[in-house]
């Protein structure tokens, strides 16, 4: 959603939010949030770098059966609670509610997605608009006024005739636009447009012209949404044939973990054939008295049945333990699919031959995770386990994160060398688990630093606990989930 358009809708829907009350949040589907108001209204917010929107309307889009954890830890806080007043930010595409009596804001950031704070982090400020000359003259003016969107330059450019254009970028600069336009198109793939102007050189399929922003939203917003939903429910039809692939992929496994007493049997029994002899059959007395015939691959000798039996055998067994531990710990089924069967050896993790942490751990308070990567994940419990677990347990290539501006957690990625590359997810993961243990976990949201540790320096004279940090090799912006730490295996 353009910022330029943005600016309309949140203005007129300032009606619908002050003074109102947060009856309930829902949370549809992955990105989008609905707030029910007392105004009977819903506000339908949808957050992300490319699909987001802005609409009030009086339906709903379907939930879920259950709520999820996040709709939870929303509920908990900002449900039944008062709108007292809106601060705008249009040129960045956000806006705060402030909860009466709760020192709470509750931010709206159409990039970043939904953030409870205890301060309110729009300031005012005045809104500059350059020169028509500058606007068209400068591809990257959006870096200096973020509300000189590539939308509306790319509009103004195209305009055939240049009195429309000084006309249309005065009437967006005064507010005075009585008309607002949404494009869609046949083709699929693309999603329909909404803007302040008649785009002379994008002629869509369809164009609709509504007289209200509020309208043009809900109409724009819907159409989106509609899509999102739709792939939600293609995601689920391959959820389903995932499982279906692994109900089949386990039955066999338990086929081949069926085979162990046959060729405990054949074994037992061995002395009694010639072992280099090729059989498609043979008959066996079981423990119990009963002949037991025994199907064999006469294209094999006896001894190489047995031991492919055997080797199928520790397959399955090894498979199903995989099979079992992921499901029983809620990851993704995808992660089981697309490298081969299930029973093939695939980036397993073994605890016993991984680094020897435990000579380095001794006598420090720490709480040690082993994420779905294979990377030991380290966290200091207080100032004195912070200060050992830096000084002591970490080496100069293991990496280090830190919320940025205030107390909190030491945070140690444990690398088995200088050259080991680290995934995106486990330092992502690394980042949310020191902002959980900082002086932001209540905020919803928070900025954490990384480097590598022999970046990091204790100063004498500063407290216990406290570093220098040298050089910064990453700066993450990230959205604080309460359930992480349940997702990762915690070993200590």
């Amino acid at each position: 959603m353009d910022a330029n358009f943005f600016r309309f809708v949140i203005h007129d829907g300032t009606k619908y939010l002050k003074g109102s009350r947060i009856e309930k949040v829902f949370n549809p589907i992955q990105g989008v949030w609905t707030f029910k108001l007392s105004t009977k209204v819903n506000l339908i917010f949808c957050h992300g770098p490319k699909k987001n929107f802005l609409f009030f309307s009086q339906n709903r889009p379907e939930n879920p059966v259950r709520p999820n954890a996040k709709v939870g830890w929303w509920r908990k806080r900002v449900k039944n609670k008062w709108i007292n007043d809106v601060f705008i930010d249009w040129p960045k595409r956000r806006f705060a509610l402030e909860l009466r009596g709760e020192n709470l804001y509750l931010l709206f950031d159409l990039t970043k997605g939904l953030f409870l704070l205890n301060k309110n982090p729009i300031e005012s400020y005045i809104i500059n608009w350059p020169p028509l000359e500058q606007v068209l003259k400068e591809k990257e003016i959006y870096k200096h006024y973020p509300h000189i969107t590539s939308p509306l330059r790319y509009a103004l450019l195209n305009m055939s005739c240049s009195s429309k254009r000084e006309r249309v970028y005065s009437k967006i600069r005064a507010g005075d636009v009585s008309c607002f336009y949404v494009y869609e198109f046949e083709d699929v793939k693309k999603d329909p447009i909404v803007g302040l102007w008649e785009m002379e050189d994008l002629k869509g399929d369809v164009v609709s012209c509504f007289d209200s922003s509020i309208d043009a939203a809900k109409y724009y917003g819907w159409k989106i949404l509609q899509d999102l939903q739709e792939r939600e429910k293609g995601e689920d039809r391959r959820e389903k044939r995932l499982r279906k692939r692994i109900k089949k992929e386990r039955e066999r496994l338990l086929e081949w973990l069926e085979l162990e007493q046959q060729a405990v049997l054949i074994y037992e029994n061995l002395y009694r054939f010639d072992a280099n002899k090729h059989y498609s059959r043979i008959s066996l007395q079981g423990r119990d008295g009963n002949n037991i015939e025994i199907e064999l691959d006469p294209c094999m000798t006896l001894i190489e049945n047995v031991n492919n039996m055997f080797k199928k055998v520790k397959k399955a067994k090894k498979g199903l333990a995989i099979l079992e531990n992921r499901l029983k710990n809620g990851l993704s089924i995808r992660r089981l699919n697309g490298h081969g069967q299930i029973g093939q050896k695939r980036n397993s993790i073994d605890i016993q031959n991984r680094l020897p942490l435990s000579s380095r751990l001794k006598g420090i308070s720490v709480k040690l995770f082993l994420n779905s990567d294979g990377f030991y994940i380290l966290r200091g419990k207080n100032q004195r386990s912070n200060h050992k677990l830096l000084t002591v347990s970490a080496r100069p290539h293991d990496l280090w994160f830190h919320v940025e501006g205030g107390p909190g957690a030491h945070v140690i990625v444990v690398r088995d060398n200088p050259t080991k590359e680290v995934p995106e997810t486990t330092i992502l993961e690394a980042a949310k688990l020191a902002g959980l243990a900082s002086y932001q976990k209540d905020s919803g949201h928070c900025r954490v630093i990384g480097t590598e540790v022999r970046y990091v320096k204790k100063t004498k004279g500063i407290p216990l606990g406290q570093v220098e940090v040298k050089k910064v090799l990453y700066s993450l912006d990230v959205e604080l989930d309460p359930l992480i730490e349940n997702r990762l295996k915690s070993i200590l």
